[in-house]
């Protein structure tokens, strides 16, 4: 909520001295809401926190905004013009309206490991390691990867050097990433005749070289087991490939049918919609910014 701040007082500061709201804290108390109340911490205890919890006097600071931003909006850019003529551009509807979140039930091997999360959460709070041992981004960082399923589950005990636990299910097909290789595999046979193309994308567990477990890898190799052909999968290529235009030619041919991708590699700059069917997201972008700039989640 600051930026709207810093950009006001980078392009018009002006505008800041005139309403008196130059320092920070100044426009804070004038256009912020701000509530203290109990928020989960990484642990999952609640802790009080003083924060933003909205805006207030939004007509006068939405007008301050204005005289120095231009805003379009989705709604400006695909409605036709004056003279009723069709958009330039134009925006595919979603099926049912909004995204689909698809629910997978949390294997006992992951509730295992969050429950460990915890504790390793409260002995770093409370000081008992050392940064460059264990900390809070480490935890974050792992729990995004094991929330995929049991294969990086494995990996995360792999990495740390522990021992898997007498039992563990590493083979396990009920994960998240699982699932994803089942909704995919059941559109592509589906919408074979139709030229349904698919974009999977994933910002974690990306292509590994050192032997750990990759999600490109392993989404590829299961589509494949489930009666994908090899040729119609392909990894995204990277923003300075040479290729990419071409690829991107084959991609609105149907010639791929399926494309993994990363949101940095794949979220904008990227005209492949002319036959996509579905998009899959396997997790939340890890930037705010990528929020703005992944394409509508599809699964």
């Amino acid at each position: 909520m600051t930026e709207l701040y810093v950009m006001t007082r980078y392009l018009r500061p002006d505008l800041l001295e005139d309403c008196g709201c130059a320092r920070f804290d100044d426009w804070a108390a004038t256009f912020g809401m701000i509530k203290t109340q109990n928020k989960k911490t990484a642990t999952g205890e609640l802790k009080l926190k003083t924060c933003f919890a909205g805006f207030k006097n939004r007509p006068e600071l939405i007008k301050m905004y204005k005289d120095f931003a231009d805003l379009v909006t989705i709604e400006k850019i695909a409605a036709p013009d004056k003279n009723g003529n069709a958009p330039t551009i134009v925006v595919p509807k979603v099926k049912t309206g909004k995204p689909q979140i698809i629910e997978v039930e949390a294997t006992p091997e992951q509730r295992e490991i969050v429950k460990d999360f915890a504790r390793r959460g409260r002995a770093i709070q409370l000081g008992n390691v050392r940064p460059d041992e264990d900390n809070l981004l480490k935890i974050t960082g792992e729990a995004r990867l094991v929330g995929l399923g049991n294969q990086a589950v494995a990996s995360v005990y792999e990495k740390n050097g522990w021992e898997l636990p007498i039992g563990f299910l590493k083979d396990d097909k009920s994960g998240k990433i699982d699932e994803c290789i089942r909704q995919t595999a059941q559109r592509y046979h589906d919408r074979y005749d139709d030229k349904a193309v698919q974009i999977i994308f994933s910002d974690i567990a990306v292509n590994s070289n050192d032997g750990k477990f990759s999600a490109y890898e392993y989404i590829r190799d299961e589509l494949i087991a489930n009666g994908i052909k090899e040729d119609e999968i392909i990894f995204a290529p990277k923003s300075d490939a040479k290729n990419r235009a071409e690829i991107f030619r084959d991609i609105n041919d149907a010639k791929y049918r399926v494309v993994i991708a990363s949101t940095g590699t794949l979220g904008t700059g990227a005209n492949i919609q002319k036959n996509l069917y579905a998009l899959h997201h396997l997790d939340i972008p890890w930037r705010p910014s990528d929020f703005a700039r992944a394409p509508v989640k599809a699964a």
